[in-house]
């Protein structure tokens, strides 16, 4: 990570007191036992590149320090490295897309304006429909950008419309064809499942 980011080490101050209570001695990377207080230090090595596995939340029993400068700056950097699809616009593949995003970049611990971006990056196709919502404030220009989407491409209706359109606009099935009808079955199943 040092290699990548060499400013971070640099950039950012690092508690490497013990977190236990009481008076022994301990390794800034040693787990947190009593869970008395999370664990989230990071040491810095010999040569200045941070040490990455010394981060763990998995102790953290507050989860309002899952919000925690660290968290955020390592989402980010996760973030930044992270190509997610684009979305071709078609409302067959909205729920898909949308999944993909939440899963990936929703859940994350960054502000809206990097989420804004996101959605901007992987919606280029719907880019003149959403590109607006970047002059307003993050947390509204995001939300903004999310129902455009939802309205243009993701209501029940046009959902269904669409996928009508696609099962009956497909070509014919010639008598015999059993690979054919089983993509028609396949196709109205998901349909179903969709709708």
């Amino acid at each position: 990570m040092g290699a990548l980011f060499p400013n971070l080490c640099k950039t950012l101050t690092f508690d490497t007191t013990p977190t236990t209570g009481n008076n022994e001695t301990n390794s800034p990377c040693t787990p947190n036992l009593d869970n008395s207080t999370p664990n989230l230090d990071i040491t810095p090595t010999q040569t200045g590149i941070v040490d990455a596995g010394a981060v763990s939340t998995s102790n953290v029993s507050n989860p309002s320090s899952l919000h925690s400068p660290i968290n955020v700056t390592l989402d980010m950097l996760v973030l930044s490295q992270t190509k997610l699809p684009s979305y071709d616009c078609n409302p067959l593949t909205y729920y898909n897309c949308v999944g993909t995003f939440d899963s990936t970049v929703q859940i994350t611990n960054v502000g809206d304006q990097m989420k804004l971006t996101k959605l901007l990056e992987c919606c280029t196709d719907a880019l003149r429909l959403i590109d607006n919502c970047r002059v307003k404030a993050p947390a509204q220009g995001y939300k903004e950008a999310r129902s455009l989407l939802k309205k243009r491409f993701g209501t029940d209706g046009k959902i269904t419309a669409a996928w009508i359109r696609y099962i009956s606009d497909g070509p014919p099935i010639k008598p015999g064809d059993s690979k054919a009808l089983q993509c028609v079955t396949d196709d109205v199943q998901a349909c179903m499942s969709t709708i």
